[in-house]
């Protein structure tokens, strides 16, 4: 665990946190140090990991049936889950994790642009995925 890592801690009890749902390998907490709206969780795996990448896949595997478990509680309909890896990408804690961020109004959750570049040329990078896609990088 990198010294500072404030889901670490909350994986290890050193911060108080108010869980919704845990297994031996995830954490879904509340966010209350920064949320966005209402309602607003953090799911994330125990270990340390720094992105998405580098989950296992039965922590992958456990994300997305707790993410569903917690939107069927809160009742919502409208809502965006979101994942960052990397400060380019605006990730600014570096434990992978994922927010479950209700969208109650149009004021409140997240305001998101989506400024879509056109004609841009996808060839070079289909050809890299699928090659890479071929010999299974795991």
């Amino acid at each position: 665990m990198p010294e500072g890592c404030a889901l670490c801690r909350m994986a290890n009890g050193q911060i108080k946190i108010d869980a919704l749902c845990q297994t031996d390998t995830l954490l879904a907490v509340l966010n209350r140090w920064e949320p966005l709206s209402q309602g607003h969780a953090l799911i994330f795996p125990r270990r340390h990991v720094a992105s998405f990448h580098e989950m296992s896949p039965a922590e992958l595997s456990e994300v997305l049936p707790v993410v569903r478990r917690l939107v069927l509680a809160l009742e919502v309909t409208n809502y965006n889950v979101i994942q960052n890896n990397g400060a380019l990408a605006h990730q600014t804690v570096f434990h992978a994790h994922f927010h479950l961020i209700p969208k109650w109004s149009e004021a409140d959750g997240l305001g998101l642009s989506w400024n879509a570049v056109g004609n841009l040329d996808q060839g070079a990078v289909y050809a890299r995925m699928t090659g890479n896609l071929a010999r299974e990088i795991t």
